[in-house]
């Protein structure tokens, strides 16, 4: 994608957003994925929640990313 730093924080702070409601957390955690290394933040985010679908969305797409921080959640 070819965009500004201001489309690029619009984008994730959508999101951010979308990542802590249940029911669009694994577009949300996968297009974060996408981003690569900046989504990682967020994801983490995502480990604390109360719903148990974005805390398995997000520590999966962590997972792809290589970072370990939600391996508890996955097992």
């Amino acid at each position: 994608l070819s965009e500004t730093q201001v489309e690029r924080h619009a984008r994730m702070e959508r999101l951010k957003k979308q990542l802590q409601n249940p029911r669009q957390a694994g577009r949300a955690a996968m297009e974060l994925e996408a981003i690569g290394s900046e989504g990682i933040p967020l994801l983490k985010e995502g480990l604390k929640s109360s719903s148990l679908e974005v805390r398995f969305y997000s520590a999966d797409a962590l997972a792809y990313l290589g970072d370990r921080s939600g391996l508890e959640v996955l097992v």
